[in-house]
């Protein structure tokens, strides 16, 4: 099967969507499918089979990310040639509206995704009053969808409730080969991770809509009010980097961006992982983590509450304060056994391998192609008795 897939984020930039799009193109060729990805125009490019990317212009608000320029043309020179199957569109600015508007242009079944909740995102940025105009150009984007593919079942009900439809599940996979609990290591960098330090581990980009603040508060109260030595580390940058850095005391420990590698390494040497973001659509990171055999709590509100239950790590409120204090403190004081938790993170990561998503996902596009082919045959063989009609 040939695969057009349209993204305003890829790699070198590093985010959920961006990681979701790398492991879908691997993982697509792996079950012998051909890619072609069209995205805006990064330095390095990354290095897939097929790849066009558009000339782009950063966004003031958010540095990261680039608007590619409209080129319809080169658009539709390159679906002369590849000749796609399905369109896969993963976002909803200028790069995804060139792959609706050739899909439509084309009769190509067109799968759009909900990956990223700008609403929310919107309201956590104080313009909370731009959701409803928000939604409505959300609705129209993804209106002439075969399928509308969201992360988890609570973004599926709320696009359900919004009156969005067609819509149906793409679950997220995690790379079992890159995260194991076999790259534990006792030294990454300059830091002891074999000493006698609790050690929590915050992986994302250190921005509003991730709540990181509240953590970071958190975490300067129950580090200097325990008898315990506590460490914080943090991987990611974003916008509110240098502000955090300030309010951390010297327990926090901010890594930046690392590669595949040592991220693994630090997911499976840490003693917990802990992600207070609400506004997330899945979460990525929750699998990475739980494929490392770590400790993993995150928030019951929002998509990561949707991969979180009683059997493979903790959810709570990461609104409260006090919930945050509490389950760090008990982690502290050893009150915790992720024993318990291990057959459930199992289970979890086997039901999220790339192939199985990836399979799942594409039953759902040959289920697509072949009801277009039927409804095309039901056309033409209509259109045919019609004039068969008009002539006599």
């Amino acid at each position: 099967m040939n695969i057009a897939l349209f993204t305003d984020t890829c790699f070198p930039q590093i985010n959920g969507v961006s990681n979701t799009i790398d492991m879908m193109v691997k993982n697509f060729i792996k079950l012998n499918h051909q890619v072609h990805v069209f995205a805006p125009h990064y330095h390095p490019l990354p290095s897939y089979p097929r790849l066009s990317t558009f000339n782009s212009t950063s966004v003031w608000f958010y540095p990261d990310m680039r608007i590619s320029h409209f080129n319809l043309k080169r658009v539709r020179e390159v679906f002369d040639e590849f000749k796609p199957d399905v369109v896969h569109v993963m976002s909803e600015l200028t790069c995804g509206m060139m792959g609706k508007i050739i899909a439509q242009e084309r009769n190509i079944p067109l799968f759009t995704t909900f990956t990223t909740h700008i609403v929310e995102y919107a309201r956590l940025h104080g313009v909370g009053y731009l959701s409803q105009p928000i939604w409505s150009y959300l609705k129209w984007f993804h209106k002439s969808s075969a399928q509308v593919l969201a992360p988890s079942m609570i973004i599926i009900n709320e696009l359900r409730d919004q009156k969005f439809k067609r819509v149906s599940l793409f679950k997220r996979g995690v790379d079992l080969s890159m995260y194991h609990p076999s790259y534990k290591a006792e030294m990454i960098d300059s830091f002891d991770l074999n000493d006698e330090s609790i050690k929590f581990l915050y992986v994302g980009r250190i921005s509003k809509e991730k709540n990181i603040e509240l953590l970071i508060k958190v975490f300067n109260h129950c580090s200097s009010s325990l008898p315990i030595p506590m460490k914080l580390f943090v991987i990611g940058d974003g916008p509110l980097k240098h502000e955090m850095e300030k309010i951390s005391n010297k327990n926090t420990h901010f890594l930046g961006f690392q590669d595949k590698t040592s991220l693994a390494k630090w997911y499976a040497s840490v003693d917990a992982f802990i992600f207070p973001s609400m506004s997330e659509t899945f979460g990525n990171v929750i699998l990475e983590a739980m494929a490392s055999e770590t400790l993993v709590v995150g928030a019951k509100q929002g998509g990561v509450g949707c991969i979180l239950n009683e059997h493979n790590g903790i959810a709570i409120d990461m609104q409260s304060y006090e919930d945050i204090f509490s389950i760090m403190k008990h982690i502290a004081l050893r009150k915790i056994d992720k024993t318990q938790y291990l057959e459930g993170m199992r289970k979890t990561c086997r039901e999220h391998d790339w192939e199985h998503v990836l399979n799942a996902l594409i039953q759902k596009y040959e289920q697509s192609m072949t009801f277009d082919k039927g409804l095309s045959s039901f056309k033409q063989k209509h259109h045919l008795t019609h004039k068969k009609r008009v002539s006599l």
